[in-house]
């Protein structure tokens, strides 16, 4: 994110409901949206965070790695 130069706001607008992922908001609200970007886990023991963005207009997505330490979020070397 540091080499991007951006800032990233992360909300959770996503629920399970009948065993399967869905907007929390309803399918209408998740449509207007034309970005996403998902923060998940590298693996389930690990500390490390990969974020990746989807378009509406598919274009490629892009990726990075962070940790969350004591002062914030921090890099992670490739």
């Amino acid at each position: 994110m540091n080499r991007a130069g951006i800032t990233v706001v992360v909300t959770n607008h996503v629920t399970h409901w009948r065993g399967y992922p869905a907007p929390a908001l309803g399918v209408f609200w998740a449509q207007q949206i034309p970005n996403c970007f998902f923060v998940e886990k590298r693996d389930k023991n690990s500390e490390v965070r990969r974020i990746s963005t989807v378009t509406a207009d598919n274009e490629e997505a892009l990726t990075g790695e962070f940790r969350i330490g004591a002062r914030g979020l921090e890099d992670v070397e490739e």
